[in-house]
């Protein structure tokens, strides 16, 4: 006869300091959301803004109540972070936690029901907190809460929220400049290989900007900042020399570097691109004695670059000329595309 699976059941309590007895209790989050290996049994959460409670049901039993709270690898210990995730980011500020307190009730072997508990602070452990009072979310930064509800569950979507909010927190946790560039970096860079799909570094450049140029509407925080920069202010703060001679090194890459060029057309970009098209007018007149040149235009998935070709094919500084007037329409005409110098400067 097949072992019969025993029932553990773990109860999590948080309580926050703001705590008060005259305080009005306000529901935020209730719900049965899964975890890792679940097989359909769900955990029972409650958010509110006094506490968190969780209620979970696991065969296997937890030898010691308090390493819950250290191994992050523990289904539990995740469904704590992601209600805490989701709580700080409901309130988009600080709120220090009182106690953390766990109860199981274990079935021995015997069938027996054990009880135990386990809280924190105590005499001899403190309750250290990621987050500080550092901590703060502008308004202009906030989200509601219920944007992020694919946090409880388990795919591969939702592990990218759990990392990216993860570090976006803690970046907003430190007033230390290098620590949150690092931190801010990790949380942009879970969303950018789950966005390119964990293809390579190139393909996943492709498909961010893709992304961000389908979705421009999405990022107003971000192309309010940079629609008063102007092509001075670029010049000044970027090395597009060094980038230039460093990404299109050889000849060879000379149509890429055309492909580079022709996926912009804002006339801050152009215009950076006209200053600095200098440093490779001699591989684009030559562009003509590239071996297999035909075949590298017709691989670029752009059809300005493959018409471009057919048009000067064998045509003496044809390519050249052709891209100094694609600069000076786009300059004259000042066309204007924000989350295009969003892609250029992050991407």
């Amino acid at each position: 006869m097949s072992k019969q699976k025993r029932s553990n059941l773990y109860y999590i309590n948080i309580l926050f300091e703001k705590n008060k007895s005259n305080m009005i209790e306000n529901t935020i989050y209730s719900g049965n959301i899964q975890y890792k290996g679940s097989n359909n049994r769900l955990d029972k959460i409650k958010i509110t803004n006094k506490s968190i409670n969780i209620q979970a049901e696991r065969n296997k039993v937890v030898t010691k109540l308090s390493s819950i709270l250290i191994n992050d690898l523990d289904t539990i210990h995740i469904q704590i972070i992601k209600s805490l995730l989701f709580y700080y980011i409901h309130f988009g500020r600080f709120i220090v936690i009182e106690s953390i307190t766990i109860k199981g009730k274990e079935k021995g072997e015997n069938g027996v029901l054990k009880d135990e508990s386990y809280t924190i602070p105590d005499s001899t452990t403190d309750l250290q907190q990621v987050l500080n009072n550092n901590f703060y979310l502008k308004e202009e930064y906030q989200f509601n809460s219920s944007d992020i509800l694919e946090l409880f569950e388990v795919n591969k979507k939702s592990s990218v929220i759990f990392n990216a909010l993860s570090y976006l927190l803690k970046s907003m946790a430190t007033n230390e400049a290098s620590e949150k560039f690092e931190k801010l970096w990790k949380s942009f860079n879970s969303i950018y290989k789950y966005i390119g799909n964990n293809q390579n570094e190139f393909n996943c450049q492709v498909e961010l900007r893709n992304f961000l140029t389908i979705h421009n509407n999405k990022f107003n925080l971000i192309t309010d900042k940079v629609t008063k920069l102007d092509n001075k202010i670029l010049r000044s703060k970027l090395r597009l020399r060094d980038l230039i001679l460093n990404n299109f090194d050889t000849k060879d890459k000379t149509v890429s570097f055309l492909s580079f060029i022709y996926r912009y057309s804002d006339y801050r970009i152009s215009g950076l691109f006209k200053e600095t098209l200098v440093y490779r007018e001699k591989y684009l007149k030559e562009i003509d004695s590239i071996n297999k040149v035909e075949n590298k235009f017709n691989n670029i998935n752009n059809t300005n670059i493959i018409h471009l070709y057919g048009n000067c094919k064998n045509k003496s500084n044809c390519i050249y000329n052709e891209v100094v007037k694609y600069l000076d329409r786009n300059i004259r005409i000042k066309n204007t595309s924000d989350i295009e110098i969003v892609s250029f400067l992050c991407i």
